[in-house]
């Protein structure tokens, strides 16, 4: 429930800044989401796609960027930045404790990034 309540957001924030560009159709959306925000890129892509019928945005291609998150460890302040995984399979949990400390060895750490999800672009098509 969370990714809908989630896509519900991000659908209606595009459609509103869509309108008021003036827009007669949205051609792409692009979304970067934090490994760590507890967020499915498919299921923001589906529920889009299901909030976007019968609007200005049906059928625009929907980009959706899994961006790499920093885990600080707490002890020692070493800090381990990842690439975005696209692994599903992969729970935040799993993750931070493969990450907490390659360098103490403490099962202690703190995500300083990747908990965000940014609508970061929205291309339109302007009214004729």
């Amino acid at each position: 429930m969370h990714d809908f309540a989630v896509s519900r957001e991000i659908a209606d924030l595009v459609l509103e800044k869509a309108r008021e560009a003036g827009a007669s159709k949205v051609v792409e959306v692009v979304l970067r989401v934090g490994e760590f925000s507890h967020l499915s890129p498919e299921q923001l892509h589906y529920w889009l796609e299901q909030l976007f019928e019968g609007t200005l945005a049906e059928n625009s291609n929907i980009n959706i960027e899994l961006i790499g998150g920093t885990i600080r460890c707490t002890a020692c302040g070493h800090q381990q930045k990842r690439e975005g995984q696209t692994d599903e399979s992969n729970s935040p949990f799993s993750i931070l404790a493969e990450y907490c400390c390659k360098r103490c060895g403490a099962t202690m750490c703190e995500i300083i990034s990747g908990k965000e999800c940014i609508l970061h672009q929205i291309q339109i098509q302007q009214a004729s």
